[in-house]
């Protein structure tokens, strides 16, 4: 309605330039501000709100967000927090999928957390792989050869049981962006934490040349949507080539490594 009688306004000779602006500036005001998503709060209401949160970390255990199975992990977040964009950040090649996958499984099986794990490295099959390899106890290898025992079959029966009852969604789309990840999630709404393997794979929606740019603008709409779903979401990264250089693995790695 605003933008009809803005260009009614403007194709009507009586109508002087002022009054258009005016007009339009006061129509465009006016659905905006009855459409507002996230209005600005009072102090009260925000304080009364924190008032709740810390009553229900009271009479919980402490853990108050997705849980990760990791005892002291667990401690020092209270669980992975809504809206917060957690970076799991480790050289290459030293396990940051295995440790994802398994944040991931003790999220989904042990504490009923609906997980969308989405892999820009792997297919759906092996991580699927992976994951029953870890839960049945059963080496990977031996999936991939066909070596199993009579008892390990038993434990693969098992844990494909506990894996088919829980909601866990995998996603092996390789040229994914943050636009289609904020798709999905909002489709499957019943997402309680996302997961993404790894930082380094994604790319922009808009497309640059400079790729420190173009990493810094995706996590900063992957923090975006992280707030805006009120869930967490746990990104991996691999750690810069430099950190070889500054005393191999005795370096302690900082956020500058990332």
């Amino acid at each position: 309605e605003a933008s009809y009688g803005i260009l009614k306004d403007a194709f009507d000779p009586t109508v002087t330039v002022d009054d258009l602006i005016a007009n339009a500036q006061d129509g465009v005001h006016k659905a905006i501000s009855g459409n507002l998503k996230n209005p600005y709060k009072h102090v009260s209401e925000v304080v009364n709100m924190s008032m709740e949160r810390i009553q229900r970390v009271q009479n919980s255990e402490g853990i108050t967000g997705v849980h990760s199975g990791f005892q002291k992990v667990d401690q020092f977040t209270m669980g992975w927090q809504k809206g917060n964009l957690i970076i799991l950040g480790a050289r290459p090649s030293v396990g940051k999928t295995a440790v994802a996958l398994n944040l991931t499984r003790n999220a989904a099986v042990a504490f009923n957390h609906p997980v969308a794990f989405f892999s820009l490295e792997m297919s759906n099959e092996q991580l699927a792989s992976r994951v029953l390899s870890t839960e049945a106890r059963v080496e990977s290898n031996k999936l991939r050869s066909g070596d199993i025992s009579s008892e390990e079959w038993v434990r693969l029966a098992e844990a494909t049981d506990r894996l088919t009852k829980c909601n866990l969604y995998f996603d092996d789309t390789s040229t994914i962006t943050v636009p289609d990840i904020k798709s999905k999630i909002k489709r499957t709404k019943d997402v309680d934490c996302i997961i993404i393997d790894y930082l380094g794979l994604m790319h922009s929606a808009k497309h640059t040349d400079n790729r420190v740019q173009e990493i810094s603008e995706i996590t900063r709409n992957l923090k975006i949507m992280a707030k805006e779903l009120n869930i967490p979401m746990l990104v991996c990264a691999q750690l810069n080539r430099g950190v070889e250089g500054k005393g191999g693995t005795k370096h302690k790695p900082g956020l500058a490594d990332l």
